[in-house]
């Protein structure tokens, strides 16, 4: 059976924009380079609306790896911007529909989701999920640096470790080595970067609020 793998990445405001650049160049990034897996790329009104039966639907077909790229809260993986995601009764995943994550690798690049639905998704069955406790920092190309363009380079370093073989723990350190080396960049060159402090922060910070759940040696069925 053919690996699917399910990219939602919705664009609702600004910081959006960058996670949804994130999933975009992730899809093409797997087209080009795992031409032996399927791309299911989830539609930005359907991301909310179809609660993620597209997710369902792959499902039903063979192994599924998930990507989100976007909003998320505690208990959701929001499928649209906030505050209408806190307002809504549900999100793209939400403790209601949790079950979709079961027997399958889920890497939210979304703030908050592992502070509350990971477990939520390990106590369920899924195999292993992969998200963020905290609030994830964005970056914004600037004339002086790409900053958006390096957070995205070390966003998609999991799942492209994970789709080259690495298990979750190794991807995961793998991520950490990208996130440092522009955190040390950043710091060698703070007297000629204005926002170098400011990213170096930002960088540390969503490293340190990465949180996985489930089986750490658990690897993707290619």
């Amino acid at each position: 059976m053919v690996l699917t793998v399910v990219i939602a990445a919705p664009v609702s405001n600004r910081a959006s924009q960058v996670s949804g650049r994130a999933g975009r160049e992730f899809k093409k990034l797997v087209e080009s380079k795992h031409p032996n897996v399927r791309v299911a790329f989830i539609p930005d009104d359907q991301c909310i609306h179809d609660r993620a039966g597209i997710l369902q639907k792959y499902k039903d077909t063979g192994p599924v790896f998930l990507t989100y790229w976007g909003h998320g809260m505690s208990k959701k993986i929001c499928g649209e911007i906030p505050p209408h995601c806190a307002n809504t009764p549900h999100g793209m995943i939400d403790p209601s529909n949790i079950g979709l994550l079961k027997n399958i690798i889920t890497y939210a690049c979304a703030c908050w989701t592992s502070h509350t639905l990971g477990r939520m998704a390990e106590e369920i069955g899924s195999k292993a999920y992969v998200g963020y406790r905290k609030p994830l920092f964005v970056g914004y190309d600037m004339p002086e640096h790409a900053y958006a363009s390096d957070a995205i380079d070390v966003w998609q370093t999991f799942p492209l470790e994970m789709l080259s073989g690495n298990t979750v723990a190794g991807a995961i350190a793998e991520m950490s080595s990208k996130s440092k080396e522009y955190e040390n960049f950043y710091e060698e060159n703070m007297d000629d970067l204005t926002y170098a402090d400011y990213y170096l922060k930002r960088f540390r910070s969503n490293r340190n609020a990465l949180v996985p759940f489930g089986d750490l040696k658990a690897t993707l069925e290619l």
